[in-house]
């Protein structure tokens, strides 16, 4: 993958899919229940990409669990999300026999596979005890520094 973003860069994709994959819930007490905090869920993330040059395509899986502290002591939930992403100029992005894409436009379709399962997150909670619990804003970036 490049470093730096091109001086002029185009790029024409569209979503292919966008599709929640599991969506569960750990058996929580009344007791525990009556201790959690609405406003302090702590979050693991896990982004996962392949790029598949022949069809023109970018996947990814993204995986949050959810604690109920932001010392990740108890999981109280997981929400799994698929995208695919067609790049239509991905030969573009060719050299030397190699696909080499930008950090910075990989982040934006990182970006928007957090937003939408944020929001898939909010519609399969509700009513639920993670019904407060709300993927934080992210700088997609960061997923490249570890």
């Amino acid at each position: 993958m490049q470093e730096v973003l091109p001086k002029s860069f185009n790029i024409t994709s569209r979503i292919r899919n966008l599709m929640l994959i599991d969506f569960s819930l750990e058996p929580i007490t009344q007791g525990e229940l009556g201790e959690l905090n609405p406003s302090i869920f702590g979050f693991e993330n896990n982004v996962n990409f392949s790029i598949e040059p022949a069809l023109k395509q970018l996947t990814f899986q993204y995986t949050a669990r959810i604690y109920s502290n932001e010392q990740l002591s108890r999981k109280l939930g997981e929400i799994q999300t698929f995208a695919e992403f067609e790049l239509v100029n991905m030969d573009d992005f060719k050299s030397d026999n190699q696909i080499l894409l930008p950090e910075e436009l990989l982040a934006m379709f990182i970006g928007i596979v957090l937003s939408s399962t944020r929001g898939m997150l909010v519609v399969k909670s509700a009513g639920t005890h993670l019904e407060n619990a709300y993927i934080p804003v992210m700088n997609p970036m960061d997923f490249f520094k570890k």
